[in-house]
């Protein structure tokens, strides 16, 4: 009952959290994140059983792995790593973090069109995402 937050890497295990403290009949506030904003993630933050999730931009990661692999199989100019972490070369991808806040407008403008609609999103409530 001393808990007071999981850090999860993934949105399954950060669900799978979820329901382990409502098993566990723990009603305070725990803070739980995870990444991936699965449906029933950002669902979990409509209703506040989840604190965030982190959404990486997979079209524009696909995008530029796939501007890397055809510079790479053409011989052409690679593109160059943002910047150097500790001695690796890095480039960073597009992150946004999905929170109570800004659910509304991820459900409904960042996120690809289909990944999520208001309606899997907030069920019942949703008029307060308008």
């Amino acid at each position: 009952n001393n808990i007071d937050a999981f850090i999860v890497s993934w949105d399954y295990g950060a669900q799978g959290v979820v329901q382990a403290l409502k098993t566990a009949g723990i009603s305070r506030h725990v803070y739980v994140t995870g990444t991936d904003g699965s449906v029933p993630s950002l669902a979990n933050i409509a209703t506040g059983r989840q604190s965030e999730t982190v959404w990486t931009h997979i079209d524009s990661g696909a995008s530029s792995a796939a501007d890397i692999a055809h510079a790479l199989a053409s011989h052409g100019e690679v593109p160059q790593p943002d910047d150097t972490v500790d001695g690796v070369k890095t480039r960073y991808m597009k992150l946004t973090n999905v929170d109570a806040a800004n659910l509304c407008e991820f459900v409904t403008t960042i996120a690809p069109a289909g990944w999520a609609s208001v309606e899997q999103v907030y069920g019942p409530n949703s008029a307060n995402c308008a």
